[in-house]
């Protein structure tokens, strides 16, 4: 700390290693192992999508560092991760995120995402994997996982069907995440994946 603050007083350190050394957070341009983003130029980025992205990232390495972030097992923090890229990416299409794991006391399950896209409710599963193996993520989202979404997707309708008295048009979607290390992600929309039948 010492020779930080020798550091500090002669100019040696600027100011986001400063705060990299002192309160663990890390400059604007620090990209942690594996970390990867959506391929695009950052013009194509929304400024206030930057901003928002940027600060829940810093909170979660700021909760981290002090030791207040959840303990989770690894495979929910990545599946979580990859949640985190399905709304971005979302978001980026134009999409209106109104639920994240949407859960209900009735039944078991959750669905990831509940989002507006134009007049359509879309109900969106999120597969995230960390390489691409011979079986594709989206085909995890066998029988049971169709049967589970469809009866939690039933009960939202019926929620909001009560609440507006009119139920609106709604699809089932799939994305598909690939988040390997050194590579940007790869994600894919599975419009209409299946159907409520």
């Amino acid at each position: 700390m010492a020779a930080q603050a020798r550091g500090i007083q002669s100019g040696i350190f600027s100011e986001p290693v400063l705060a990299w050394a002192t309160i663990g957070i890390p400059p604007a341009n620090y990209r942690p192992f594996g970390m990867t983003r959506h391929t695009r130029s950052a013009s194509d980025k929304p400024f206030g999508m930057t901003i928002l992205r940027s600060t829940i990232r810093a909170l979660d390495r700021i909760a981290s560092a002090l030791g207040r972030a959840p303990a989770r097992a690894p495979h929910l923090a990545f599946g979580s991760r990859g949640e985190d890229e399905a709304f971005f990416y979302l978001r980026k299409l134009g999409f209106t995120v109104v639920a994240r794991d949407y859960r209900s006391p009735r039944r078991r399950g959750d669905i990831d995402l509940i989002a507006w896209e134009k007049d359509t409710l879309c109900f969106v599963e999120v597969k995230t994997r960390s390489r691409q193996d011979f079986m594709p993520a989206e085909a995890a989202v066998d029988a049971e996982k169709k049967e589970t979404l469809r009866a939690l997707a039933r009960e939202y309708l019926r929620q909001r069907a009560h609440a507006n008295r009119n139920e609106p048009s709604f699809r089932f979607d799939v994305i598909s995440i690939y988040l390997e290390s050194n590579r940007p992600a790869d994600i894919t929309l599975f419009r209409d994946a299946f159907f409520m039948s």
